[in-house]
This record gives structure tokens, C-alpha cells and sequence, in this order.
């Protein structure tokens, strides 16, 4: 592989239960790839870095570069909590949804095998494998700092309520290229020691809706590919009512994926065709090492037969032929037919 095309990130994304989380498994198992083994979320979630860095130079006023900051220190902040407070909000998980109340923020309840090994667990936090919780924050505070022109006491209509002796954070108006050159740095600073202690060129996140803002990563991370993995829609609907955050009728779930499509679809439009592939999760269980090759040719990457070890045999392929009544299955086809079409599943 020439230098000059060498990828240094990958992101996996699309509707969700489409098979980014066994891409990711699958990829794990490069010996060049590093995949986390959870979505990390924090780069494309609301008031994650991408709506930092526009909110520091695009959309940038005195008050909402204030806020965003804030607000990004805080998503930081949820996701890596002390053990105890990790184990309180395991806890309270289990238990709010049963009450018809929303648990705490990012927590991450599902204890799960990632290359035979539980990273997931009820010890510890998500990211406490890879970096230690004061080097994390270190980098954080870092990034925060190099932000930062001027602070002081005070507060403002929109400064977040009982806070004693508040802050309020001065920036400038940063150049596009210059945030995301910054923001693209923090990520790696984060990121390559770990790189580094598991022997890896690149890394990988699967967070579905990397696909949502794909021009955009590909603008803050100019050498990274997006591969964006689809699955029979009427299995993702299937799949969508089973999760509480799917919808409650098929009729929910066809209209959330119906948008999130058309906007990947205009996404498409900004990027190279070499910055992006889209592969089925059907064509990826039945054919696994053709689609894997195509993938690492894509990647420009050798391909690494460790790749193959992962079981697809339990991937629920059809599952809507069970799930769906023929009402159901129809009203997807047609809600959704523009891209089944597309996609090949009718």
C-alpha cells in the first residue's frame, strides 16, 4: 500500500440494526484495524465534536461557542464516568425503563465478548480499557484550553441553571479548515497511543450515524473512508420494534428510516465515489470472503484472513417474514420502495 493512500480512519455507518456492529466485529480482526468495541459516539451525537467545531466557526456568537463547549465537556464527561458513578447509572438502567422513565445518559449496559475478550463489564467503564480516566481528561482539558481565549465569572440568559459561580468561556471565530484541523488533532491524540499499544495503523468507530454526517468527517479526517452497510429494510423495520428507541409501529420505525436514507443519499452527493462503499449484510453473510476482499481492496488494505473467523450464522436474515404481518411488510415496501429498489430487495 502506497503511503500517499494510506487510511488512517473508518467509518462504518447506517440505519442502525443494519450490521455495523458485526462489521466492526469483523474488522476487529485486522492485524492493522482497531476497532472500539462501542459506539464512541462523540464525534457525530448532538453537541458531540462536529456540532463543537461548527458552533466555533460556521454558526459562531459569543453565547452559542460558550455553550457548545460546555456542552461538549459534558458529553466528555458521560461517557468515561468515575467507576462508582458507572456502576450507580448500570444500576438505575436496569431499573428506570421499567418505570417508563429514561435512564441516565450513554450508559452502556450490555456486557458483550469483543476478539474473546469482555470489554464490557459491570467494573468499568467503556473507554477504561484502552486510555486511564486522568489521561483522558488531560487530553480533554488540552483540547478545551487551545480553545479558550478569555474566561471569567459570570453568566448569561443560557448559562445552565445552579451553578455556583459560573463561568463564562471567550472564543474567537475560528476558520472552518482551522477547527477541524484542531478537532481532527484532539481525536488523535486520543486515539494513537492506542494505535500504538495494540499495534495498529487505523482506527475504526461504528456508530450508525456516521453516514448522517459523512461529508463532514471526511472534511475534519481527509484520509478516512466511509462504508456504509445496509440490510433488508423490512428486516431493519423487524428489528427497529424491538429496541426503545425504534418506535412503537412499523409505521415509526419505515419514517425514521425513510429520512435517515434520503439524507445519507444526499450525503453521497458531496463525497468521491472512493471515499465511500455500501455493501448489504446479506451479501457480507453469504458471500463472506468476496464482500471482505472487495472491502479491503476499497480500503486499500491486505486482506487478513483473521477476518473470516467471525460466526454470521446467527445474523437473523428474513426475520421479517416472522416478525411482519403482510400488512406490515407492504406498507414498508411501499413507504420504502425508492430505496429497496436501490438497494436490490425487491
Amino acid at each position: 500500500m502506497e503511503d500517499g493512500n494510506m487510511v488512517e480512519q473508518i467509518f462504518i455507518g447506517g440505519t442502525g440494526r443494519s450490521g455495523t456492529t458485526i462489521l466492526g466485529r469483523i474488522l476487529s480482526y485486522h492485524k492493522d484495524i482497531f476497532v472500539f468495541p462501542f459506539e464512541t459516539r462523540f464525534i457525530v451525537d448532538p453537541d458531540g465534536l462536529i456540532t463543537l467545531a461548527l458552533s466555533l466557526s460556521e454558526y459562531w456568537d459569543q453565547y452559542k461557542s460558550d455553550l457548545a463547549i460546555k456542552r461538549f465537556r459534558q458529553l466528555m464527561s458521560k461517557l468515561y464516568p468515575s467507576s462508582v458513578n458507572y456502576k450507580l447509572r448500570l444500576g438505575l438502567y436496569l431499573i428506570l425503563p421499567k418505570l417508563h422513565i429514561s435512564p441516565p445518559e450513554y450508559t452502556y449496559a450490555m456486557a458483550r465478548q469483543w476478539r474473546g475478550e469482555e470489554f464490557f463489564s459491570y467494573a468499568r467503564a467503556p473507554f477504561s480499557p484502552f486510555i486511564s480516566r486522568t489521561e483522558y481528561f488531560r487530553r480533554l482539558d488540552e483540547f478545551i484550553n487551545t480553545l479558550i481565549v478569555r474566561e471569567f465569572e459570570g453568566f448569561w440568559l443560557g448559562t445552565p441553571s445552579f451553578r455556583f459561580r459560573p463561568r463564562i468561556y471567550v472564543t474567537k471565530r475560528f476558520k472552518r479548515d482551522e477547527i477541524f484541523r484542531i478537532s481532527r488533532n484532539y481525536v488523535n491524540s486520543l486515539f494513537q497511543p492506542i494505535l500504538r499499544k495494540y499495534n495498529k495503523k487505523i482506527w475504526a468507530d461504528h456508530t450508525p450515524t456516521n453516514i448522517l454526517h459523512a461529508s463532514l468527517l471526511c472534511e475534519m479526517f481527509p484520509d478516512c473512508k466511509i462504508i456504509h452497510i445496509h440490510r433488508d429494510l423490512r428486516d431493519v423495520v423487524a428489528s427497529y420494534l424491538t429496541k426503545h428507541w425504534g418506535g412503537n409501529t412499523v409505521e415509526d420505525a419505515t419514517h425514521t428510516i425513510k429520512f435517515i436514507l434520503e439524507k445519507w443519499e444526499e450525503e453521497k452527493q458531496k463525497l468521491d465515489t472512493d471515499k465511500y462503499l455500501e455493501i448489504s449484510l446479506e451479501e457480507l453473510v453469504q458471500n463472506k470472503e468476496k464482500t471482505l476482499s472487495k472491502l479491503s481492496e476499497f480500503l486499500n488494505i491486505e486482506f487478513d484472513e483473521n477476518m473470516l473467523k467471525v460466526d454470521l450464522s446467527r445474523s437473523n436474515l428474513g426475520r421479517w417474514k416472522r416478525d411482519l404481518t403482510d400488512e406490515e411488510a407492504k406498507f414498508v415496501e411501499r413507504t420504502l420502495n425508492e430505496f429497496m429498489e436501490l438497494y436490490g430487495y425487491l
